[in-house]
């Protein structure tokens, strides 16, 4: 549920003054999640009541957040200076990097989770953002402000995917080597065959440039500079 910030009962009557040493530090401290200690990652208002849960909303109903980055932490959305929290498990879908999320949604615009991408980097050989992409749901998307719990765009993430996928592609076959961390990794993909699926990049490109001529999801800064759009 929603959690107001200190609301404290302290001994010998030093509420008022410990109250206000809180505050200070927290606003000296306004990208620390109060929970974890952590930093995390400004998001604009606008976002955060497009993920808050409708009966938690009035709460939220101005400010700019930070979303908490620590997979351990409860918290999702927090706010020091008005002294709020919002937990993970009262947002509307589940936090991708949570330890308890029930699944890893990376691209919130075209629901691609992160088994998609593995999946598709084990059985096609595909690396490229765009292209495993349009290679799963034949179109892009630009709604990151309104669909991603952090407010941008999730190229980040998703490249973060794709070197995790290449990663368990290349342990599957040195897995005699691995440490019992990788050795988890690897273990759900165990029964994928590898290029066993066979896309022409060229293709590809071209259906891209027919269907999706001006998108630039997914490009890199320097892709996008060139870009004639």
């Amino acid at each position: 549920m929603f959690i107001i910030l200190f609301k404290l009962s302290l001994i010998n009557g030093r509420e008022k003054s410990y109250k206000i040493m809180l505050t200070k530090y927290y606003m000296d401290n306004q990208d620390k999640c109060p929970t974890c200690g952590k930093e995390g990652q400004k998001v604009a208002n606008f976002t955060v009541q497009r993920f808050v849960q409708k009966e938690f909303r009035k709460y939220v109903v101005e400010d700019d957040f930070y979303l908490c980055m620590e997979a351990k932490c409860e918290v999702g959305y927090f706010n020091n200076e008005i002294e709020k929290i919002v937990l993970s498990k009262n947002l509307k879908r589940p936090l991708w990097y949570k330890e308890d999320a029930e699944s890893r949604l990376i691209c919130h615009c075209t629901k691609i989770t992160e088994e998609d991408i593995i999946k598709t980097v084990i059985e096609t050989d595909l690396k490229n953002m765009r292209h495993i992409m349009f290679y799963l749901k034949e179109r892009f998307s630009n709604a990151c402000g309104s669909m991603n719990p952090l407010g941008k765009c999730c190229v980040t993430t998703f490249n973060e995917v794709i070197t995790k996928a290449r990663r368990i592609k290349q342990n599957i076959h040195i897995q005699s080597e691995l440490n019992p961390n990788l050795l988890d990794e690897i273990q759900p993909y165990l029964n994928l065959k590898e290029n066993s699926v066979k896309v022409d990049i060229n293709q590809l490109d071209k259906e891209i440039m027919i269907k999706e001529p001006t998108s630039t999801c997914g490009m890199s800064k320097e892709e996008r500079k060139s870009s004639c759009c």
